[in-house]
């Protein structure tokens, strides 16, 4: 078998005993573990990886304390993190910025565990008149501007917090028609008991996170975190979403029979 593709396939049994809660298959003989970690890194599902390695009976004493070094620092990130947002959204709600985040701080709430799903970063839109007095609030809470981009501005807190401020949903530069779709706060939300914090609707948070796995796609890749986003979203809301309404968005964005590739692969992962 092609060593690339035996990986693969261990990845995929590694995921899935995480769902399934149960002890993963052993390790095969011909899998070189670093490069196993490596891919694991590289598609971000290092929580996936380590925590079901970690049932292993037979793996070496020194690999399984990296491998819970590891795990710690997931957890502790992604309690972080969801304290941070929860914070930055007070003081918001406080100081009248319209806001809503995006993507993965949802996400982690459908998964098994949230530190399963891993977050490089945490996705926050404001309405670009409000961009730069809310960069003002983040700067007072200890983050520094990193960088400067055409739809959002980067703020890093040492040493595992990094906000990604957005004026708008979608990169002009990538395709304008999604660019314009994705007005942000158009089909938005309240928040329960807020005035200025906001979601997504269900349907509406899918055809952006395809939207987004497509920008991806198209420039550099995607990796298998995105397979698993669309398996574990569709397993939650199963039965429940509107899928006509679904179908007939993603066609407006141009993206209809990327989503159903993507579907599939997801299934076949």
């Amino acid at each position: 078998m092609n060593e690339r593709l035996e990986i693969a396939e261990y990845l995929a049994e590694l995921i899935h005993s995480q769902f399934e809660n149960r002890k993963p298959a052993m390790i095969p003989q011909d899998i070189n573990i670093n490069e196993l970690l490596e891919l694991s890194i590289a598609n971000q599902i290092w929580g996936f990886t380590a925590r079901a390695l970690m049932r292993l009976e037979n793996i070496q004493p020194q690999l399984y304390e990296h491998l819970k070094r590891g795990s710690s620092v997931m957890i502790y990130k992604s309690k972080l993190q969801e304290h941070e947002i929860k914070k930055i959204q007070e003081i918001f709600e406080e100081q009248g910025i319209k806001n809503m985040p995006l993507k993965g701080i949802f996400m982690k709430k459908y998964y098994p565990l949230p530190e399963l799903r891993e977050m490089g970063d945490i996705d926050l839109v404001v309405e670009e008149n409000d961009l730069e007095r809310a960069g003002k609030i983040l700067k007072n809470m200890g983050y520094t501007l990193k960088q400067r981009i055409s739809n959002h501005d980067v703020y890093i807190k040492k040493p595992y917090m990094v906000i990604e401020l957005h004026k708008n949903m979608y990169k002009q530069e990538i395709d304008k028609k999604q660019h314009d779709y994705f007005e942000s706060f158009v089909n938005a939300v309240l928040d329960d008991e807020k005035k200025y914090c906001y979601h997504q609707k269900t349907e509406d948070f899918y055809v952006y996170m395809i939207a987004h796995m497509a920008g991806h796609f198209y420039i550099r890749g995607c990796g298998v975190r995105n397979l698993i986003d669309i398996y574990v979203f569709r397993n939650k809301f199963k039965g429940q979403l509107d899928e006509e309404y679904i179908d007939r968005e993603l066609k407006e964005c141009g993206i209809y029979d990327f989503e159903k590739h993507m579907k599939k692969a997801a299934g076949i992962w």
